[in-house]
């Protein structure tokens, strides 16, 4: 929209809907955008001229209600690595455009709004996760992205680990039966002596460890798990 210099208060809602947004900017004969809105979407908007305190003009707009355009796949990016969730990322407002195969649902990123994140599941890791992208009841065409959960997606601290009470220790994570060639190399450290390692066979009884695990798979790919005591 175009103006004259001023500060103008602008009221954006969607069609039919009781709630919205209001927001007030200082326009100088310039455009304004408003981004972070859903595809294909209908909005109600008016804007009004604050000439001074109590003072308020409503503008005379041609059109009371716009209707925003379809998204494409170049308008979503991937997100940020989050152990444990697959993120995308996009100047749209995807809060209710996107539905992943394993039926979990999306959720904002509270450190970034243009972000939203799906929950991995346990049996997630290892396979493919496909998302589809809609634009709105009002548009039909929709698209989907596909992405690889390696192990680089898991969230160590959601590994369970469980510890054997005899000897040799045995230290039994519990993964994704899809990860057919994943393992966990565990090094232990006794209290009070870092700077020495020892595998799990070498443990010795009535002593306390602390024990990390790295993962190895053969896909070439190492991250760190959780520490567990021994």
């Amino acid at each position: 929209m175009t103006s004259t210099t001023g500060n103008y208060t602008i009221s954006l809602k969607e069609k039919g809907s009781e709630t919205g947004n209001n927001f007030t900017v200082q326009f100088s004969n310039k455009t304004h955008d408003i981004e972070h809105l859903k595809p294909c979407t209908e909005y109600e908007h008016n804007v009004t001229l604050i000439e001074g305190p109590d003072n308020e003009t409503p503008c005379d707009c041609t059109e009371e209600t716009t209707k925003t355009t379809g998204m494409s796949k170049d308008d979503i990016t991937d997100g940020s690595n989050m152990p444990g969730y697959v993120c995308y990322r996009s100047g749209w407002n995807i809060s209710s455009s996107l539905a992943a195969s394993n039926n979990m649902s999306a959720k904002p990123n509270e450190r970034d709004n243009k972000e939203f994140c799906i929950k991995l599941g346990f049996n997630d890791t290892c396979t493919d996760l496909t998302t589809t992208f809609t634009s709105g009841n009002k548009c039909v065409d929709s698209f989907n992205l596909t992405r690889s959960i390696t192990v680089g997606f898991l969230n160590p601290s959601e590994i369970k680990q469980t510890i054997s009470t005899d000897f040799p220790v045995k230290i039994q994570p519990k993964i994704s039966p899809n990860c057919k060639n994943l393992s966990i190399d565990y090094t232990c450290r006794e209290d009070g002596k870092l700077s020495e390692t020892r595998t799990l066979s070498e443990l010795e009884p009535y002593t306390s460890y602390s024990c990390a695990g790295r993962t190895s798979s053969h896909f070439n790919e190492h991250y760190n798990v959780a520490p567990v005591i021994s």
